[in-house]
């Protein structure tokens, strides 16, 4: 993910401790999520590509 620009901050991301939203493809720092660096450690591929931000969420009806 190294050229990416996080979408909750203007830091560029790094290959390690970063989701991609699979509805809108933003990419976010673990840490500015709401999911703590533990229950990130222990997400499963499955549940790391289902993840869903926040914004995108809030979209919804």
């Amino acid at each position: 993910m190294a050229n990416f620009e996080c979408a909750g901050c203007p830091n560029a991301l790094d290959n390690t401790m970063s989701l991609q939203c699979r509805q809108c493809n933003d990419n976010y720092h673990v840490a500015c999520t709401r999911i703590s660096i533990e229950d990130f450690s222990v997400m499963s591929p499955e549940m790391n590509s289902s993840w869903i931000c926040d914004v995108y969420r809030c979209r919804q009806p």
